[in-house]
């Protein structure tokens, strides 16, 4: 009889076999979220790398303006390339204003300083003034296009230590205008002669700033200038006798 009821009832599973198969579908469960956990990593935003704020443009140095008789105008571009803008008078009014647009220039870090002369005119010593400063600072000097640079505007052009003769949109021209006249007597001849001051003066300028062919070329050419129509030359002469250094 106890045998009989024994063998009515199914045997329990044996438990390595039952282990086995919980175990087979415990890893099936396991893997969607496995799988989904890959997933959402491999999806994941990248981290924001922090980016640098934008570079700020240069502001342009504030000494400038107006001054009596002319314009100081200034522009800074992005890449750094600094440019004064001149047009009007050379006096002495104008040689403190210069000095202080110019120095301006040095709380930047300027990749080129550059002085554009626009029909700028006016008095000899002030002309040697401004272009000492010019040069002592090492800036560039350019004419602006079309212009026309008599001589007080030429000998600050000469103080570039590159010097811009441009061609296009419309070349500009230097003109060999005479010195002023004597004030007693001058104005009754035609010619023109330096005194012994302004010649000296003269002479050791254009020798400081441009090699000695080119200085002894530019003085002759002032010493032949009377009250006939000047000489006037192009980029290109400009170029061949060494006023100008390049194109632009």
């Amino acid at each position: 009889m106890a045998a009989r009821a024994h063998s009515s009832v199914d045997p329990p599973p044996a438990p390595r076999a039952e282990t086995a198969a919980t175990g087979r579908r415990r890893a099936r469960r396991g893997v969607p979220w496995v799988l989904a956990a890959a997933v959402l990593a491999g999806c994941a935003a990248p981290p924001v790398q922090p980016t640098a704020p934008a570079a700020a443009q240069p502001a342009p140095p504030q000494p400038g303006g107006r001054y009596d008789g002319g314009t100081l105008a200034w522009t800074v571009s992005a890449d750094q390339r600094c440019q004064l803008h001149w047009q009007g008078t050379i006096h002495a009014g104008a040689v403190a204003p210069l000095r202080q647009a110019l120095d301006a220039a040095q709380a930047l870090t300027c990749a080129q300083r550059l002085l554009v002369l626009d029909g700028v005119d006016g008095t000899l010593g002030d002309a040697v003034t401004i272009g000492a400063m010019v040069r002592n600072r090492r800036w560039d000097t350019a004419l602006a296009p079309g212009s026309v640079c008599r001589t007080p505007c030429w000998l600050v052009f000469a103080a570039g230590e590159r010097r811009h003769a441009p061609e296009r949109p419309a070349p500009a021209q230097v003109v060999f205008s005479p010195v002023p006249p004597d004030a007693d007597f001058g104005h009754q001849t035609c010619t023109r002669e330096l005194t012994r001051a302004q010649q000296l003066t003269l002479t050791r300028y254009l020798r400081a700033m441009l090699p000695l062919p080119t200085a002894t070329t530019l003085l002759q050419k002032l010493q032949a200038a009377d009250c006939r129509p000047p000489d006037a030359y192009g980029p290109v002469p400009l170029r061949l006798i060494g006023l100008a250094t390049d194109p632009r």
